[in-house]
Parts: structure tokens; C-alpha cells; sequence
């Protein structure tokens, strides 16, 4: 009996040892099997993507392109959690003009199609908000928020230099960024993050880190936390920030260059790129390289990391036996190596009691 439960107490050491050897390994690699261009990931795990100027749909391993409209160029930038997709169409007779599309339930249109108007459609919330940028015969382009209807955001400051809207959240706060000074103006060529509430119509300048020029809001959580990069002085050297009640957080970069902020979910977990690498940041861990938290020998460099959802799923682009590749990273549950020599020191305790 002893010998026969010695026996299975060892075969159970051996399996999780062996399931120790992978214990670095954060995050199993799903290959998207597309290079390039622009996506991004909702809380289903489902991911929109562009190559070769068209874009597609990723689930469950099934891909499926969505078309486009009159035959142009197609490109997606944003994928909600009903799976209804935002991005671009390019009118292949005046590139690079521009008009925002939203995808649903197989159905393309555009969201405004005035022959003299250009627009983007950057982001769509969970409401079916959607955001981006409309440039008119003016030359200057402005953001604004589409319910419908579309409504143009202003500027910082109310300059005439133009607004960009990147992203919003379900609380439909904005976040993008804003030239601060009229054209002519000393500093005209100088832009800051925003937020801007939908219900009180205000936009509101995030500033700069250090004695930075420009910075620029790329993604906003359900907890109106920020993420995007700035200028840290005047001669660029761009980090990405984290913004959270009025506060802006330089999280630093990985190997003393420059980082980009992209993707942050609902915990407040960041990721983004930096000196070549793919980066992930969390409060409490600061700044690690993606790569660090991948298998042994996956083959992956991963260089860019551009949205992470509530599971903790990435979504980004590296290189891939030679090529580049999109990648889908899902988190994995793995024994710490402590816990295996405290569960063995468990069992052996045992055994000598029995024996």
C-alpha cells in the first residue's frame, strides 16, 4: 500500500516538475497568420485586422474578410463586443481622402459620404458611439462623436488648428488629442492629450510629461484610465503615460529609448511597445518585455502589443519565422516553482508519517 502511494506521489512530482519547466511562460501564442496594418480585440477574444488593404474578422480560428464598399480600399480600426467593426475606406480616384465605415451583421456602410467631406471612424463603444476625425474644405480637421448624428468636438483652447478622437469608453468619455495654439502662433505645431465628456461638452487638456511639446491619448478604460505618449522634453524623447484623476505617469521604456502606449483593460493593465519589443504594465511590476513571458524557443519577437481585453488576451505584431506576423496572446495558469517545493515537502511529510 506504502509503496504503491510512494509510487503515485512520484509520478505526481515528476508531471509537475516537468509543468514547472514552462513556468516563465505567461501566455500561450495563437499566430493570426496576417502582417501589417491596423486592429484591434474585444472580450470575446474576437479580432479585426487589416492586410493588403482589406480587412478582416479572427474567431475561434475562423477568418473571414467583410469586404469593403465601391471597390476601395478597406481598413479596420476598432471592433466592439457585439463584434461591430469601425475603420476606413480610401476612394481609390482621390487618395487619400477618406470616409469612416461601421460594419454589422454583414452589413457595410458608410457613415457619412459627402464627396467634399473626409472623416475617419477611429473607435465604436458598447453603445454604438463611434468616434474619429471630419475634415471639410477648410483643410482642418476636427473630432467628433457619431450617435446618428454627428457632432464635431472643438479644440483645446477653441484654436482653429484641429482635434483628433481616438477612443471612448461606455461612460462616453473621449480621449484624443488637440492643437493648443492658432495656425501662426509660436507653438502652433504643439499638441496635447484630452478627455472630453459626452454629457458636459467640455475637452479637457491632459498636459504633457515633463517639459514635453506633445502628447497624444490613444485608449480609455471604463474607470476613464488613460493611456497614450508623450513628449518628456523638448527635444521628444517620447515615454508612454498612464493617466488616472487628473495625474499623468510616465511608465518609463525597456531599454532606455522610447516607448508607445496603446491597449489598457479594465484592471488597468497596459501594454504597448518599446525599443523594438513589446511591452506589458501593470502598477504594481512597472515595465516587462512580452518576450520574457512567452515559451521557451516559441520562434516569437514580438514588437508591438496594441490591445489587451478583460481576460487579459494581447493582441499585437512580431516576427515569426523570418516574417511578420499578428499575434494573439492568451494568459495561462501556471504552478510557481515554490508552490511545487512546498507541495513536495507536503508529501514526503506524509510518507514518513505513514511509513
Amino acid at each position: 500500500m506504502c509503496k504503491q502511494l510512494f509510487r503515485s506521489i512520484y509520478l505526481l512530482i515528476i508531471t509537475l516538475l516537468s509543468y514547472s519547466c514552462i513556468a516563465n511562460a505567461a501566455y500561450l501564442v495563437t499566430d493570426l497568420g496576417l502582417s501589417g496594418g491596423t486592429g484591434d480585440l474585444n472580450d470575446q477574444g474576437v479580432v479585426v485586422m487589416t492586410y493588403n488593404n482589406e480587412a478582416y474578422i479572427w474567431e475561434n480560428g475562423v477568418l473571414t474578410n467583410i469586404g469593403t464598399l465601391d471597390g476601395n480600399k478597406c481598413e479596420a480600426f476598432s471592433i466592439n463586443n457585439s463584434n461591430t467593426v469601425v475603420g476606413i475606406i480610401y476612394e481609390e480616384e482621390i487618395i487619400p481622402f477618406r470616409n469612416g465605415f461601421v460594419y454589422q451583421n454583414g452589413t457595410m456602410e458608410y457613415i457619412d459620404n459627402d464627396p467634399l467631406v473626409e472623416n475617419t471612424a477611429l473607435d465604436i463603444n458598447d453603445g454604438g458611439i463611434i468616434v474619429g476625425w471630419h475634415r471639410d474644405a477648410s483643410g482642418y480637421a476636427l473630432g467628433y462623436y457619431y450617435d446618428t448624428t454627428m457632432h464635431m468636438m472643438g479644440t483645446i483652447n477653441n484654436v482653429d488648428h484641429g482635434s483628433y478622437a481616438m477612443a471612448i469608453n461606455d461612460n462616453n468619455r473621449i480621449a484624443g488629442l488637440s492643437y493648443i495654439a492658432d495656425i501662426g502662433d509660436p507653438s502652433d505645431s504643439e499638441y496635447h492629450a484630452f478627455y472630453y465628456d459626452i454629457s458636459e461638452g467640455t475637452m479637457h487638456d491632459m498636459g504633457v510629461l515633463g517639459t514635453g511639446l506633445k502628447s497624444m491619448a490613444n485608449e480609455i478604460n471604463e474607470l476613464n484610465q488613460i493611456v497614450g505618449y508623450s513628449d518628456t522634453t523638448v527635444d521628444g524623447d517620447i515615454h508612454a503615460f498612464f493617466y488616472e484623476n487628473n495625474v499623468m505617469i510616465d511608465l518609463g521604456t525597456l531599454d532606455g529609448g522610447v516607448s508607445y502606449g496603446s491597449g489598457i483593460n479594465d484592471s488597468g493593465v497596459v501594454v504597448g511597445s518599446s525599443d523594438g519589443s513589446a511591452f506589458i504594465w501593470e502598477m504594481s511590476t512597472g515595465m516587462i518585455d512580452l518576450n520574457d513571458l512567452l515559451p521557451a524557443n516559441s520562434g516569437w519577437e514580438l514588437t508591438g502589443a496594441g490591445s489587451i481585453n478583460n481576460s487579459g488576451q494581447i493582441f499585437g505584431a512580431g516576427w515569426y519565422e523570418g516574417e511578420l506576423h499578428r499575434f494573439l496572446l492568451t494568459p495561462t495558469t501556471i504552478p510557481e516553482p515554490l508552490s511545487i517545493i512546498l507541495l513536495m515537502c507536503a508529501l514526503f511529510g506524509y510518507i514518513r508519517h505513514r511509513g
